[in-house]
């Protein structure tokens, strides 16, 4: 009995995944079903589940063959069995322009059955991925988490091989088959599945291939697409009928050429939805690349969390994430989803752009950071932030510091932030300090290399330049101290180092190679001495030399504490580093970056290059305030000022 049953079992698996159904009677099924209940396997719920789902499959495509015969276009609105997917005729009929009220009824009409087709359609999907969970099991061999390496952007989360290639039964060597999401999830383009290949070779597991605008690899290597989940409830879009009445026949309620306000309402419906209590989100998705002058806004409730323009997909998706305070979306209760599009003068005309293009608008039940709901790896490499740079002079930063453990902890709190860092005053005769500082790093994060220049000083009091940085994103090219052996220009020579990105979406930035030149320069005040002024200008020979060592380089930063204002500088102008249109100072001398009662711009960052243009943000980091560290204490004391006497300057680039 026991192996007659498996023998069935097989027959029927290879009947599911073939779809032939009628080759089972009733009373077959009925039969098998008694013979292999006894044996406790999986055929009862193989069979309930899967006949069941097919019903309700043949549900929906007469209620959608329904729909679709009512606005007079039978086959051509969708297709369905592998993919379903609304046509230019529906598009057509959405955009008509009715030229008599008779046909504005009768449009009004044929719009309201292509949305309750979208729905049908939405549901068709949900069913077969439901054939695949009653079929294949909850999980597939396939699906396996997102690994981020040094290296490479690895895998598709929640996705695996569709029609044939996930089982690879009766299916030849590169047939077709495609890429698709698991129960639940959804391609971030938005496509209802991707092309790929079948490969079958003697000796070789079987896997599958995939080429195209959003990568090419192997099985789940290297995509460039991914599953985001999917939303709990469909708002709807703004060319939809019910908003086009609620705004008088817009899809806004007013606009004007550089301006456009939607109000779009959405019921938290208990039939498919979840109810809300630790925030929630919408994402809204418009049907091409919004241009780089229009930009989204929210109100009271709502705030822009993300926006990614997909220039592959032809797309671009905005997250909006409830504000803190807005945490309960109860079931059955209404909520306005108000936002606005706006252009600057002259610009993106948004009334044209809104009165012809269809924004969707998706509810989710929790807050998600990025444009791909659960999936932020696949944001971070799509759309990845900008890179953080910090420049710190911590002031005497050795052993004594680091055994200060409040101390130590939040300047390891404090470098978390950055992607590259560099670190001035360094004064540790056992060069222990700053190596345990990173392992300490490490240990919240482990994502960090770095590197120290010599100890350098004309004086007995020595230092040392260190530099961290995001090995997942950059290798070290280079790493050396400026030679000052003929010169003496410096009391302590400046280090250097040459970062490289490595990542595998370097692509997605502008800035591919660059320089650092750190320092800590002498402090002599004085309007008549010029110790100061004369080492802030050299930093442009040690630029000089760089070219000479990497003519490659085209972006460069010199950063450190320049002790360049107050006492030591009178008049920036008086600096040829300072008004050379070669450079841009990011740090105004109107900044503050002494942590102390004194108002002095000491550290700054000067860019020369590119990089000048890929600028996202830059100023001070006032960690007092950002932490409270004069309410964390250490023996007693704050320890905002024992950290250093120095703010880090910080900035954003791309």
């Amino acid at each position: 009995m026991k192996w007659y049953c498996l023998i069935q079992n097989q027959i029927l698996v290879q009947c599911i995944k073939k779809r032939k159904l009628e080759t089972f009677s009733g009373i077959e099924k009925r039969i098998l079903e008694m013979h292999c209940i006894a044996q406790g396997n999986l055929l009862q719920t193989l069979i309930h589940d899967y006949f069941e789902i097919v019903g309700k499959i043949d549900e929906t495509k007469s209620r959608l063959k329904k729909k679709m015969s009512q606005i007079g276009f039978e086959n051509a609105a969708f297709h369905y069995e592998n993919e379903l997917m609304p046509t230019n005729e529906a598009r057509i009929v959405r955009f008509s322009v009715p030229e008599s009220m008779e046909e504005e009824n009768e449009l009004n009409e044929k719009i309201k059955a292509i949305e309750d087709i979208e729905d049908i359609v939405d549901e068709v999907h949900f069913l077969y991925n439901a054939i695949d969970i009653a079929v294949h099991g909850k999980k597939s061999a396939r699906d396996s988490p997102f690994q981020n390496d040094s290296m490479s952007f690895e895998r598709i989360t929640h996705a695996s091989g569709h029609n044939g290639c996930a089982q690879f039964t009766n299916v030849g060597h590169n047939e077709d088959c495609s890429v698709k999401c698991s129960a639940g999830y959804e391609l971030n383009s938005l496509d209802w599945a991707l092309p790929a290949k079948c490969k079958i070779i003697d000796g070789v597991d079987p896997y599958w291939t995939f080429t195209g605008k959003y990568g090419s690899g192997e099985s789940n290597q290297v995509a460039e697409f991914g599953c985001c989940l999917k939303h709990s409830l469909k708002v709807g879009h703004t060319l939809k009928n019910s908003n086009l009445n609620r705004n008088f026949g817009t899809p806004y309620a007013e606009a004007n050429e550089n301006y456009a306000l939607f109000n779009m309402f959405v019921k938290n419906n208990s039939k498919w939805s979840t109810a809300a209590t630790n925030g929630y989100s919408f994402l809204l998705v418009f049907p091409t690349v919004l241009p780089d002058d229009v930009s989204v806004n929210t109100f009271a409730r709502l705030e822009v969390s993300h926006t990614f323009r997909d220039t592959r997909s032809g797309k671009t998706f905005v997250r909006l994430n409830s504000k803190p305070g807005f945490e309960s979306f109860p079931l059955d209760t209404k909520m306005g989803v108000i936002f606005s599009l706006e252009s600057s003068v002259g610009g993106t005309n948004v009334k044209d752009y809104a009165d012809s293009n269809a924004i969707t608008v998706k509810f989710y039940h929790e807050r998600h950071p990025c444009f791909c709901a659960g999936n932020t790896d696949l944001c971070d490499y799509l759309a990845p932030p900008p890179t953080k740079f910090a420049s710190f002079n911590i002031q005497v930063f050795g052993a004594t510091k680091y055994g200060k453990t409040e101390v130590k902890d939040q300047i390891v709190t404090i470098l978390n932030r950055y992607d590259i860092a560099t670190i001035q005053e360094i004064r540790d005769s056992t060069e222990t300090a700053f190596p345990n500082l990173v392992s300490d790093i490490n240990a919240v994060n482990d994502i960090y290399d770095w590197w120290t220049g010599a100890r350098q000083g004309t004086t007995s009091s020595k230092e040392q330049v260190g530099f961290i940085w995001n090995r997942n994103n950059f290798s070290k090219v280079d790493g050396y101290d400026f030679d000052d052996t003929t010169t003496s220009w410096f009391e302590r020579p400046p280090t250097v180092i040459v970062l490289e990105r490595i990542s595998m979406n370097y692509e997605q930035f502008q800035t591919q190679k660059l320089a650092i030149i750190s320092g800590h320069l002498k402090p002599v005040s004085g309007v008549s001495d010029m110790v100061t002024e004369d080492e802030i200008n050299h930093m442009q020979d040690v630029y000089d030399d760089l070219l000479i060592k990497h003519p490659d380089i085209i972006d460069v930063l010199i950063v450190g504490d320049f002790n360049a204002d107050c006492n030591y500088v009178a008049n920036p102008e008086s600096l040829s580093l300072y008004t050379s249109a070669a450079n841009d100072w990011l740090i105004p001398f109107e900044a503050d970056t002494t942590v102390s009662s004194t108002d002095c711009a000491y550290d700054h960052i000067v860019l020369y290059g590119n990089i000048r243009n890929s600028v996202v943000s830059s100023g001070v980091f006032d960690y007092q305030t950002f932490y409270d560290t004069d309410n964390i204490f250490y023996n007693g004391d704050p320890i905002t000022g024992l950290i250093s006497d120095h703010y880090p300057v910080e900035f954003e680039f791309f």
